[in-house]
């Protein structure tokens, strides 16, 4: 028989302990591939190689991003996905801002070097030094090659018949230290913006996370003071 906290957690609470790191994992991998989806192709040149070298204009003109998210989570303790909903404000190179508006309203911050997670309803407030994850994100993502990134990860692309106009990345570790927090990353770029329109991140365990963009801004007005959390 299980218990009563198993019971709760089967009924849609993935357990806000679990929550900040699996999030953050989507933010670190979402902010690499913004920072860095349109970088240079190099030879043998294929469809990944292609997408790289279209996006390059996009990527050298962005500076912010705002977006609505709709993010879902399966996982082996849940009866049914969680679904949330909420407003994504980056600044570059490293600034994150997810604030979830549905189904209850939270908060988190990413720097360079911090991570700030406020759950207004529960009164609770983490700090969390994420300086190691960060420069594993620059090493394995940014600023890489398509060659670059084959070393660290099996890649295809193709066009994706089941999301008209996207083409679908996936990616898989071929590092230990990778494969241990996450197994398979997908990615869909939209054909004519060459912007991130949703990702898939794939656990160790086989969690899921999916994370789709809409009314995507570039260029917005945005300023690190926008990205301001309430005080404790």
């Amino acid at each position: 028989m299980r218990s009563v906290r198993s019971q709760r957690v089967r009924a849609g609470s993935d357990g806000h302990r679990q929550r900040p790191a699996r999030v953050l994992a989507t933010a670190l991998v979402a902010l690499a591939i913004a920072a860095s989806v349109t970088l240079r192709a190099s030879a043998p040149a294929d469809l990944f190689d292609d997408i790289y070298r279209r996006g390059q204009p996009m990527e050298q003109s962005i500076k912010t991003i705002r977006a609505h998210f709709t993010e879902t989570t399966t996982s082996s303790l849940l009866v049914k996905p969680v679904v949330a909903e909420g407003t994504l404000l980056a600044v570059r190179p490293s600034d994150i801002l997810l604030s979830y508006t549905k189904p209850e309203k939270k908060l988190l911050r990413i720097d360079a070097t911090t991570l700030r997670f406020v759950w207004p309803d529960r009164q609770l407030h983490e700090t969390r030094d994420i300086h190691e994850s960060q420069a594993r994100v620059q090493k394995y993502f940014v600023d890489k090659t398509p060659d670059e990134l084959r070393r660290h990860f099996d890649i295809t692309a193709a066009e994706d018949r089941a999301r008209p106009g996207t083409w679908r990345l996936e990616m898989l570790p071929k590092r230990k230290q990778i494969q241990q927090g996450v197994t398979k990353i997908e990615l869909w770029i939209d054909q004519r913006s060459t912007m991130l329109s949703a990702m898939t991140l794939t656990f160790a365990g086989g969690d899921t996370k999916t994370m789709a963009f809409s009314n995507v801004e570039v260029n917005a007005p945005i300023t690190l003071a926008d990205l301001g959390l309430p005080s404790a």
